[in-house]
């Protein structure tokens, strides 16, 4: 941690990433669907992360880390110099939301931008700021942007997580109705032609045992006559 916040800019932007992207692994959004990782712009223009919320909105999120100057109050024995260090830490964290407001994410990011967030990698780098910048929420907010810690992002991803598996079991669930309407209308198809089988069949009986009752009273005894006479010797036939 020292090393990170002591080092280059570039140095704290990748602690920051890194401790950014530890979130979204524990939060249950799904990376390429929930959420989209974006790398390789070296002007970052573009934020760090990119989270999808259900009904098409986006939250652009970037980390930002700035820790020198806390760091440099921990080690400091006067207490005034101590407190002029922290201070200026806390004008270094509103000067990141500045910063992350020059960006547009508004207006760069494609969609309807719900919320703007700026991630701050550590709970102690912000809790600290609070106490010689009360109003920096509602400054950051009145710039469209939320600062967020670990443990308040982490609530608001698993939230969103939670809204995605709503959004797809409500879909699962109409698209169940959907199929079990498709199945009934099917189902009440197939039963008028398996009714029509049976009357068919019905039918069919019907008309076999006329036809068998005009056999037995009609035909066949003309037949045995014929087989008295024995018109049949040459044929090798036989009516029955």
């Amino acid at each position: 941690l020292t090393t990170a916040l002591t080092k280059s800019a570039n140095i704290r932007g990748n602690w920051g990433e890194v401790s950014l992207g530890n979130i979204f692994e524990m939060s249950g959004l799904r990376e390429g669907i929930d959420y989209v990782e974006q790398k390789g712009q070296e002007d970052r223009k573009i934020p760090d992360f990119v989270v999808n919320i259900p009904g098409g909105g986006k939250i652009p999120i970037d980390a930002k880390a700035t820790g020198k100057k806390f760091l440099e109050s921990i080690d400091e024995a006067d207490e005034e110099q101590r407190k002029t260090l922290l201070q200026e830490h806390a004008k270094a964290m509103r000067g990141r939301v500045k910063e992350l407001k020059s960006k547009g994410y508004r207006d760069s990011v494609a969609g309807d931008v719900e919320a703007v967030v700026m991630f701050v990698p550590s709970e102690s780098l912000l809790a600290i700021t609070f106490d010689f910048e009360r109003d920096l929420h509602e400054f950051a907010m009145k710039n469209d942007i939320l600062i967020a810690s670990p443990v308040s992002l982490l609530a608001l991803l698993r939230t969103i997580s939670f809204q995605w598996r709503q959004v797809e079991q409500a879909e699962s669930t109409r698209e169940a109705v959907e199929i079990c309407r498709e199945l009934y209308s099917r189902f009440s198809t197939w039963s008028e032609h398996y009714e029509k089988v049976g009357t068919s069949l019905q039918g069919a009986v019907k008309t076999w045992n006329m036809s068998v009752s005009s056999y037995e009273k009609r035909i066949n005894p003309q037949v045995k006559q014929l087989n008295k006479l024995r018109l049949n010797e040459d044929l090798n036939k036989h009516i029955k």
